[in-house]
């Protein structure tokens, strides 16, 4: 394995070990990442099939209704 990619496992390890941290102490992390990982999955694979829709749209579509 590289350095590089050492590195970013490392990084990857050490970001998981903060949000289980998080998430161990404030149970609604976790709804927030999930909702927020809904909007920006939706919004950039709307964009890529031509979608004009604003993030800021996308979220009001998803989440608002």
């Amino acid at each position: 394995m590289t350095p590089d990619i050492a590195s970013l496992f490392n990084l990857a390890a050490c970001l998981n070990d903060k949000i289980n941290a998080l998430k161990s102490n404030d149970g609604s992390l976790w709804a927030v990442i999930a909702q927020k990982l809904k909007v920006y999955w939706t919004y950039h694979s709307n964009s890529l099939e031509g979608s004009t829709l604003t993030l800021g749209e996308t979220f009001f579509s998803l989440v608002k209704g």
